[in-house]
Order: C-alpha cells, then structure tokens, then sequence
C-alpha cells in the first residue's frame, strides 16, 4: 500500500493564530480568529495546519486562493505556517526568544527555560522603527536581556544590530 503524497502550502500571513491541538476545532477555526482579532474579511476563509500536530495554526486566507488551491491539489493539500516550524535551538538553560523575518512578517516565539512556549504571534515589520518598537513590546513583556534570541529570516544581519541593546545573547540561525 503506497502513503499518499501531500503538498505542503506554506502561508505567509499576519493573520495567524497558534492553538494547542487539544483546543482546536474546525468548525470554530474563523471564531478564533475573530477572537484574537485577526478576523476573516468577507473574501477570506480560515484553513488549518496539520489539527494531530501538537500545535495548529489557524490562517486567514483568500477565498480564491483557497479553491485555486484545492482545484488543483484536493486531497493532497495541507496547510502550514513559518510560526509553527520555530522550535528552539539553542542549548541554554535561559528563556529563548525566536524571531523568524520572512516577506515582511516577523514570526515570533518565546520559550521559558524549561522551553514551554509563552507566546507565539506574528507581526508585520517592513521597517527598522517597526522592529525596535516590536523589540520594545516583548522587552516589557519579557524582560529580553535574560534570554537568548535566536534570529532567522530574510533581514536577519539588519535585525540583530538592531536587536544588541535588548538582548545579552543572539544567535543566527
């Protein structure tokens, strides 16, 4: 017996939610996003990552971009997220924060140092005062100088000049 073959679409989007799968419901997937304020406009549909994952990213997406896909692909199709592939790398006792800058998005990850997830989120960031107010935000929130950042992305070389004055540790991965 031969395993199906799935094809992986991987959305790049703010509106992205993280939930534990044990919360997860498809039938309530856009009520969440609506919750946390991220809600579907009128030409937008809530997709799922993998709901047996540990963690499902719950995405607003085109509804044109939704059916081209499932044209195309039907049951093969799965969706993913950038935020729910972030895990930490680092071998540290101290919290990690993860920032992943992909196509003017920062994805966003902060672990304790028993590396249970605190806070997962995505943000717009086109600009550098963007980054640093981002920057500012977590630090209030978190207290960045005692965990390590783990940077990753597209403007990764930008961000962690921005990022010295926060944190005691970067890491690029």
């Amino acid at each position: 017996m031969s395993e199906k073959k799935m094809v992986r679409v991987e959305l790049l989007t703010d509106k992205t939610l993280l939930m534990p799968h044990e919360l997860f419901d498809a039938d309530g997937a856009a009520a969440c996003l609506r919750i946390a304020g991220m809600a579907c406009t009128s030409e937008e549909i809530a997709v799922w990552s993998d709901p047996a994952a540990d963690e499902v990213a719950v995405m607003a997406l085109p509804c044109k971009a939704a059916e081209m896909l499932r044209q195309h692909f039907g049951e093969a199709l799965a969706f993913d997220s950038p935020l729910r592939q972030l895990a930490p790398k680092a071998d540290t006792t101290a919290p990690i924060v993860r920032l992943h800058d992909v196509s003017g998005l920062v994805y966003i990850k902060v672990y304790d140092s028993h590396r249970q997830l605190q806070f997962a989120e995505v943000a717009a960031c086109e600009q550098a005062e963007e980054f640093v107010y981002l920057l500012q935000r977590l630090d209030a929130a978190f207290t960045l100088r005692t965990c390590v950042l783990e940077l990753s992305g597209e403007r990764g070389k930008n961000w962690k000049r921005l990022s010295k004055p926060y944190f005691a540790k970067i890491l690029c991965a």
